[in-house]
């Protein structure tokens, strides 16, 4: 019977000790968990504005493309229209490859733009991620931090519960009254 009173404070000991390294695990898995979310969200972050930035570099080809389109379709409506006897200088021959020049520049211009606005939806991606990245790195701080303090708390609160049983004079104590 001695050994099972013994038994019950070691026991209530260990108890507690578990608890505080069942805590601290917590706290380190919520901490690794938070730090890989971080790095994610860094990593999507910068494909984000990889992908603003090549974008921007695939519009100015497609508007080196489209102007060449014009160029082409100008030098063509020029060539019709001289071999066809028209005064290149004045009226409707002129007219028309102004007309053919100023479509053409708003087909490049709207390419810019378009670009321009894709390019800026990735960056906003970007802010986002990297929003969420630093709200990773702060919930893997306070999870260490919160770790901690529960883990103080346990071993507080297992002490205080425990430290009377193993009371050596606890016995005497009770018997004296």
């Amino acid at each position: 019977m001695a050994f099972l009173a013994a038994l019950g404070p070691a026991a209530s000991a260990i108890g507690t000790i578990a608890g505080v390294a069942g805590t601290a695990l917590s706290a380190i898995s919520q901490y690794q968990s938070a730090k890989f979310q971080q790095k994610v969200a860094e990593r999507n972050a910068k494909i984000a504005n990889q992908n603003a930035d090549r974008r921007i570099q695939d519009s100015q080809v497609a508007e080196q493309r489209q102007d060449a389109k014009t160029a082409a379709a100008l030098g063509a409506q020029t060539a019709a229209q001289g071999a066809s006897g028209l005064s290149l200088e004045s009226g409707s021959p002129l007219d028309i490859r102004d007309s053919t020049a100023r479509i053409g520049r708003l087909d490049t211009l709207t390419t810019r733009n378009n670009a321009e606005r894709d390019a800026y939806n990735y960056k906003v991606h970007a802010a986002d991620f990297n929003a969420k990245a630093d709200m990773a790195g702060m919930s893997a701080s306070n999870s260490i931090l919160s770790g901690f303090i529960n883990t103080t708390s346990s071993l507080v609160g297992g002490a205080s519960s425990n430290a009377p049983k193993w009371d050596p004079y606890k016995a005497q104590k009770q018997g004296a009254f």
